[in-house]
């Protein structure tokens, strides 16, 4: 799993710690990208919303905050699909 953040907005922190917490459950290892430039979110970012993705088997899983709730039944059902 990829989390792609920019700390343009103060809940992203609450939001990369739900993904970290569900996917620490899961056993799902993390990649996380610090973006520092509007260079690097345009060539890296999958949405034009910028400063959170969160990209987990080639999918976008979200562009904004959810659960730790949320994104472990997302993860569990993605888990769950024939590779």
């Amino acid at each position: 799993m990829t989390i792609l953040r920019s700390f343009q907005c103060p809940y992203v922190e609450v939001a990369t710690e739900n993904i970290l917490a569900a996917a620490s459950k899961l056993d799902i290892s993390v990649d996380l990208i610090e973006i520092q430039s509007r260079d690097e979110l345009m060539e890296k970012s999958p949405t034009p919303y910028g400063i959170f993705s969160v990209i987990y088997k080639g999918q976008l899983i979200s562009f904004h905050r959810l659960t730790v709730h949320s994104v472990y039944k997302k993860l569990q059902t993605l888990l769950e699909e024939p590779v």
